[in-house]
């Protein structure tokens, strides 16, 4: 999949990273589509796709720590479940697929991601929720201060 067809906003650094991809969700972005879109750059790259669901705080802070477990146990589950499925639409059955899932602030928690993981290229499903920031160009210029990482967001060609 080109740039052109992954992404409308991005701040790239100049030289492509050579580590896994990090798909990026949180309050309903890890939507099918977008999901496939990735998965689908991972293998023309021959990268493994890692996918970091954050039970972000605009929409979770208010819940006790041991909802919280429950929550991440549950959508672990779910999301092993999405990405098998979706290995199998995409052909990608080889496919080293990672599931992280963490409660916080995303910017905060996509920074620790990346510092974890390397160099990385990060993804970020359409559509995005811009609660706390001004844009999205602000919250994609704000991710690649942070990890000094590649940032895009992952506009599908096709719905879900």
């Amino acid at each position: 999949m080109s740039a052109e067809r992954s992404s409308q906003k991005s701040a790239v650094p100049s030289e492509r990273p050579t580590g896994p991809l990090l798909y990026v969700s949180w309050g309903g972005t890890g939507r099918g589509a977008s999901v496939r879109e990735a998965m689908r750059e991972a293998v023309e790259q021959q990268r493994p796709l890692h996918y970091l669901a954050v039970l972000d705080d605009e929409h979770f802070a208010d819940l006790d720590h041991s909802m919280i477990a429950l929550l991440i146990d549950e959508l672990r589950w779910l999301l092993e479940a999405q990405l098998e499925l979706t290995r199998a639409q995409v052909g990608a059955d080889d496919l080293d697929v990672s599931i992280v899932v963490r409660a916080g602030q995303v910017v905060d928690l996509v920074a620790e991601t990346v510092d974890g993981a390397g160099e990385t290229d990060v993804l970020i499903g359409a559509p995005v929720p811009v609660a706390g920031h001004h844009s999205i160009e602000e919250l994609i210029g704000q991710i690649a201060s942070r990890t000094g990482s590649p940032v895009r967001l992952v506009l599908p060609d096709e719905p879900d």
